[in-house]
């Protein structure tokens, strides 16, 4: 792993402002990202977020067959993407496909 001292930081931030503002559009994002996975942990039901990360998936990567979308995800990675347990998953998207 490479560190930079404050002072190197610093002379780099004034010779080239862009990585400045590079550096803050990616804070501001990973930001969004936390305060909308949040929001989403304290006002949405495991279901609720499952739901919302399927819609995203389906419009985002889906193929559209008859009868619905289709793309290709395992039970962890939507788990992981909805915070919820694989098992959660699992019944979830079960369900869904009867």
């Amino acid at each position: 792993m490479f560190v930079w001292d404050r002072a190197t930081l610093r002379n780099l931030a004034i010779r080239f402002p862009r990585v400045v503002e590079n550096a803050m559009l990616i804070g501001y994002d990973y930001l969004g990202w936390y305060v909308a996975a949040h929001v989403a942990l304290v006002s949405h039901t495991a279901r609720e977020r499952l739901a919302g990360v399927l819609t995203c998936l389906a419009q985002g990567i889906g193929e559209k067959v008859a009868g619905g979308f289709e793309f290709e995800a395992t039970n962890e990675e939507l788990a992981g993407a909805a915070n919820v347990t694989a098992f959660t998953a699992s019944r979830f998207v079960e369900r869904l496909a009867k």
